[in-house]
């Protein structure tokens, strides 16, 4: 997920799918991301035609009903894998060779495709522009024809205008974020350009809108926290958390910053995964220094959290 597409060039040094891959990245991201079983097992539209899963009801004692939630709430963890984050591949193309004798021979272009058993991103296709030129297919291409030629159920030829104003704005502000974050991910593959667009494009608005809630409990807040921990605009999650009270997942958040942006100044004493929580995030604040949201500055006085705790201004 290229930061650059949005922000400044502070993280183009940054290896994106290289941190993502980190196992400590990858624990924390899960911490962050809350099960929700209510959000995990809530009713989702069937295609067309398909039958529906008939409610079932049973008597159990306490014991056998404690069982059937811890295998659920397993179960649940499966459905809240993260989603891969890669750097989307560049729209470029090689020339393989230029025909003068076939400029202007037609108007159109001509595309040779490769129908053996293959995997989809190995194929080779090949385009024949009218001036002649003999050249490979660019990502986005060969995703486009790979629809075409191999259709999958929900997964048309174009792109579909859900993920375009107006309709992605009205998707929005209907409160479907997770349905439309679903829908992307089962269309485009993650080294996408237009899936690391719409997805930035979502994020963004959703911190615009406040609807963090919207995303929270489902497997696309760690994409959310991955985003914008990356892109160093961590005060939405904090705030975020601040109206839920958990100063763990803000420790996390800021072990997690570290991790990405290794020019962090200075430590909180002692190694970062064995630091009180609330220590973690106090230090962190108070060198920060780039909090304004009011509610941030007030939990971190709470005597509920740690009693004769002063916190500094941060202006």
């Amino acid at each position: 997920m290229n930061p650059n597409a949005r922000k400044s060039s502070t993280t183009s040094s940054i290896n994106v799918e290289e941190i993502f891959l980190k196992r400590e990245v990858q624990e924390l991201l899960k911490k962050v991301t809350s099960v929700d079983i209510n959000k995990v097992y809530a009713h989702r539209l069937k295609n067309k035609g398909s039958r529906e899963q008939r409610m079932h009801y049973a008597m159990m004692t306490d014991e056998k009903l404690a069982q059937v939630k811890e295998k659920y709430a397993k179960m649940a963890e499966y459905f809240l894998q993260l989603i891969p984050i890669k750097e989307p591949l560049p729209e470029t193309f090689k020339v393989i060779t230029k025909d003068e004798e076939l400029d202007g021979h037609d108007e159109s272009s001509y595309v040779f495709y490769d129908i053996r058993d293959a995997l989809d991103q190995d194929r080779l296709v090949v385009y024949r522009e009218p001036d002649g030129t003999l050249r490979t297919a660019k990502p986005q291409e060969l995703r486009r024809l790979n629809r075409a030629f191999y259709p999958r159920p929900n997964k048309p030829v174009y792109v579909p205008p859900v993920f375009f104003d107006p309709a992605l704005e009205y998707a929005l502000n209907l409160n479907k974020h997770e349905l439309v974050m679903d829908f992307a991910c089962w269309f485009f593959e993650p080294d996408e350009l237009q899936f690391v667009q719409l997805i930035q494009e979502v994020i963004d608005r959703t911190v615009r809108d406040n609807k963090l809630e919207n995303l929270y409990g489902t497997r696309h807040f760690s994409t959310l926290t991955f985003y914008l921990t990356l892109n160093k605009n961590i005060e939405p999650l904090f705030k975020f958390f601040v109206q839920k009270k958990d100063t763990a997942s803000m420790a996390n958040i800021v072990r997690l910053y570290k991790i990405m942006h290794t020019d962090w100044r200075t430590a909180s004493a002692g190694k970062d995964a064995d630091t009180d929580d609330f220590k973690l995030v106090y230090d962190f604040a108070t060198q920060y220094q780039q909090f304004q949201d009011p509610n941030i500055i007030k939990y971190l006085n709470l005597d509920i959290i740690k009693p004769n705790r002063t916190f500094r201004s941060l202006q």
